[in-house]
């Protein structure tokens, strides 16, 4: 991993945790975590990049896994009988992910 600062247009930089990784013959590069815009978090602290690089650097970061926590009802009646339980398991999950209010 490795810290990378990119500049946009208008010539405001920001700070992406990234991570280098190999795809058959290519190097490519994944994002792990936008920190934002380097000014912004050089306001607290003007040596924050260079810290930021020493920790990631000694492997001090590490990104926190995403993780979805699901509560089903097994006891809730399916009133369609072309649905079953494996479907009530991927609606769960959907609304989880907040999927209808995307799409609407």
């Amino acid at each position: 991993m490795f810290i990378k600062v990119i500049k946009n247009r208008e010539g405001t930089q920001y700070v992406s945790i990234v991570e280098g990784y190999r795809d058959k013959d290519k190097v490519k590069h994944r994002t792990i975590k936008s920190l934002g815009k380097l000014k912004d978090l050089e306001a607290g602290n003007p040596n924050y990049l260079a810290e930021l690089k020493e920790n990631v650097k000694a492997g001090k970061y590490q990104p926190e896994p995403e993780t979805l926590s699901l509560n089903l009802d097994l006891n809730k009646k399916i009133s369609n009988p072309l649905q079953n339980y494996g479907w009530l398991l991927l609606d769960e999950i959907y609304r989880g992910l907040g999927l209808s209010k995307v799409l609407r």
